[in-house]
């Protein structure tokens, strides 16, 4: 017990000789940063309309973050990620990806694996996703769409306009896919 206690002590102490340091401008920017992260947090958490828990604002800044990249950046926290992969690490899905055309307020198709479900019933690149199961999208945010996505059940119905301005209504079932690259 007194070895723990002295060991606690010391990290303590070498914890406190570090804050005696002069932190170097990047620090000091990295800690401003997350003092106004947490501000933020503290503030939504009070305000909100709705109850909304630490991890789910922490997950939409990180979500924030990487749809800022590209297209074909995300972050995908471990429940979405588990949704997406077999006991066998195969991945299972409709065998499409997606981004949200900030400009047009569109979510498009960015790419379909060839042989997939989405192949299969027509689904093709740039492809305009109005609609999930019945559920309109235009109006929705990116965190809803994307809820929406991977949330879909084992089977999806989606209402599409392609390129040439026809309207379709593509339905899909989940299935192992051969290419997840």
């Amino acid at each position: 017990m007194r070895t723990r206690l002295a060991l606690l002590l010391c990290t303590l102490l070498g914890a406190t000789s570090l804050m005696a340091v002069d932190p170097t401008p990047e620090m000091k920017e990295t800690l401003e940063q997350y003092r106004r992260l947490e501000e933020l947090t503290r503030l939504v958490q009070r305000e909100y309309v709705t109850p909304i828990t630490r991890d789910q604002l922490w997950a939409g800044a990180y979500r924030g973050m990487l749809n800022e990249l590209d297209a074909n950046s995300r972050y995908l926290p471990k429940r979405e990620l588990l949704l997406r992969t077999q006991a066998k690490g195969k991945h299972v899905g409709f065998g499409f990806d997606w981004g949200y055309q900030h400009e047009r307020e569109t979510v498009t198709v960015s790419r379909v694996i060839e042989g997939s479900p989405a192949d299969l019933a027509g689904l093709v690149r740039a492809d305009a996703i109005l609609s999930v199961d019945g559920a309109q999208l235009k109006d929705d945010s990116l965190n809803k769409i994307r809820e929406r996505m991977l949330s879909a059940g084992d089977t999806i119905s989606m209402q599409v306009r392609h390129a040439d301005g026809s309207l379709t209504t593509i339905a899909m079932d989940r299935a192992p896919l051969k290419d997840s690259g």
